[in-house]
């Protein structure tokens, strides 16, 4: 089994409150993605944030998520991230075969968030296009922001 092999792309920390971050001109020279935002959301309480690829705000994403409790809320069928305004907390996503243009995209994310209500937890995530991704854009939910000093990182992972 070979080694896996993980090389920054780009990291943005936010010097101001902020509701969307994009990542553009991705190149596809690696196999998988992996995101990593760590940080907290404005203004208070649980905020979520949704991921669009290529910039595709339409009805192109399916999900399967665990949760802590019960939920009944939906995010639309987009790919959540979830934060706290007064938690510290990270999501982590992968993104796999990310540049092949033979299939539709797939992702597991996991939200590291010391919840106090039924927020996704973990999951997967399904984007039916079999166009390579070239720009992530992390959108904000209902009014979420993400406050100044969240770090934001996009990292690809060669097989």
């Amino acid at each position: 089994m070979a080694l896996q092999s993980t090389i920054a792309i780009s990291t943005i920390t936010l010097q101001t409150i902020s509701s969307i971050v994009t990542f553009s001109s991705i190149p596809n020279i690696y196999r998988d993605l992996i995101l990593i935002i760590s940080g907290t959301a404005a203004p208070s309480g649980e905020k979520y944030f949704n991921l669009y690829l290529n910039g595709d705000t339409g009805a192109n994403y399916s999900r399967v998520e665990m949760t802590g409790t019960p939920s009944s809320g939906t995010f639309a069928n987009l790919i959540p991230i979830t934060l706290i305004s007064s938690n510290q907390g990270s999501c982590i996503l992968t993104i796999f075969d990310y540049a092949q243009t033979n299939k539709h995209k797939t992702a597991l994310y996991r939200n590291n968030t010391l919840n106090t209500a039924a927020t996704p937890i973990a999951g997967t995530a399904r984007w039916t296009n079999t166009t390579a991704i070239s720009s992530l854009t992390i959108d904000g939910f209902s009014g979420a922001q993400l406050n100044a000093g969240t770090t934001i990182s996009l990292y690809g992972r060669i097989a």
